[in-house]
């Protein structure tokens, strides 16, 4: 989303230098408003797609932060146990009925 923000700012820049030519080659004479109205719903629409964007980000790296210290430490519980449990693959009856069972 800050990508797309920034790639919708560019436009809004790319609308506002051809507005300033427009400008200049018409003498002031031309309709800016015509060319500057998409500029402006293109600089409003990129900064709220570049806050939506940074918002998410600022919320999701704690939570990847956090997500990736509790697997490591199930992983670290997993691999220094001393008990192991016998795994099994069974293929016959199950809870559900017949089928593929993997015991651990």
């Amino acid at each position: 989303m800050i990508g797309v923000g920034a790639a919708a700012e560019v436009v809004a820049l790319g609308y506002v230098l051809v507005g300033a030519l427009v400008a200049v080659f018409s003498f002031g004479q031309a309709d800016m408003e015509e060319v500057m109205r998409p500029a402006g719903y293109f600089a409003a629409g990129g900064l709220a797609a570049a806050g939506v964007g940074a918002a998410g980000l600022a919320l999701g790296i704690p939570v990847r932060v956090r997500a990736d210290k509790k697997m490591k430490a199930v992983c670290d519980e997993y691999n220094n146990t001393t008990v192991r449990v016998e795994k099994e693959v069974i293929f016959g009856s199950t809870a559900s009925g017949v089928g593929l069972a993997l015991r651990f």
